[in-house]
């Protein structure tokens, strides 16, 4: 018996399925987009569409933002260093 929590698991891949979306097409985009580094990509969809799992099949260290936290170029870039650890400002003396 297949349980909801095998197949609906926020953030994760789920235990009991994966479907591909239509042919691949967006699992081939995403990859081809990937191969073209220096880029920023986004991806937005509704809920339960699939957008993390499509994400955490391919990107192997993906930097996770939410985006109802940014609302100014400046937000975004905060964010950024936040999570990837680093300062954005230094001060020398």
């Amino acid at each position: 018996m297949t349980r909801v929590s095998d197949v609906f698991v926020p953030g994760t891949m789920p235990r009991s399925t994966y479907i591909a979306r239509d042919n691949s097409y967006y699992e081939n985009r995403t990859e081809s987009y990937l191969d073209e580094l220096g880029a920023i990509f986004t991806i937005a969809g509704p809920t339960k569409s699939g957008k993390t799992v499509l994400l955490k099949k391919l990107v192997q260290t993906p930097l996770w933002l939410d985006g109802g936290r940014i609302s100014s170029i400046d937000d975004f870039w905060s964010e950024v260093f936040d999570e990837l650890g680093l300062y954005s400002e230094s001060d020398h003396s």
